[in-house]
């Protein structure tokens, strides 16, 4: 166990305020067949790039969470919800890639960026997006166009795409929402 993270006897990992991933994997990787559920406690700001790729277990997010980092959870196979706080403003490419049987999805009102591929989570399997009240650069109108997930800005339209071929994103790059 270390002073920023610890592990209890039902598998919760809980990452503390300070937490700081080095190059590789954490230290807490060695116990990822242990781990059930994963804890970000409050005064945590980032969730840096690889954190928790391929554990498995659901999460829970504090208030004071601002930012998702690259493949933050590339792989998470176990997540089912994804329930973002207020106070969230960016996820970064690829922070939820692969998920796949992520079914749901809550980005808050406060979120202003999605990086590419942040929720391609895979198979086609995602039922709902939810877009906070209020979002000035998303809304909550969204659809699934040839398998590419659509989601519609203020000004723009970002593509995620379950399908990465690029013959793909130039068709329907130019489609309004």
């Amino acid at each position: 166990m270390s002073k920023t993270w610890k592990i209890d006897p039902e598998g919760v990992l809980t990452i503390l305020p300070g937490f700081r991933k080095t190059k590789g994997q954490p230290d807490f990787y060695a116990l990822r067949d242990e781990i059930k559920a994963i804890v970000v406690e409050e005064g945590v700001h980032e969730i840096g790039d690889d954190w928790f790729c391929y554990l498995h277990g659901e999460i829970s997010f504090p208030s004071t969470l601002r930012r998702i980092g690259k493949s933050a959870f590339l792989g998470c196979e176990k997540l089912a919800e994804v329930f973002l706080p207020e106070g969230v403003e960016e996820l970064a490419e690829s922070a939820f890639q692969d998920c796949t049987n992520v079914r749901r999805f809550y980005l808050p009102a406060s979120l202003r960026r999605i990086g590419f591929l942040a929720l391609h989570v895979g198979d086609g399997r995602l039922l709902s997006v939810e877009v906070g009240k209020g979002n000035k650069h998303f809304t909550s109108k969204y659809r699934i166009f040839k398998g590419v997930f659509i989601i519609c800005f203020t000004l723009a339209v970002e593509i995620l795409c379950k399908n990465s071929s690029k013959n793909w994103y130039k068709q329907i790059c130019n489609l309004k929402c």
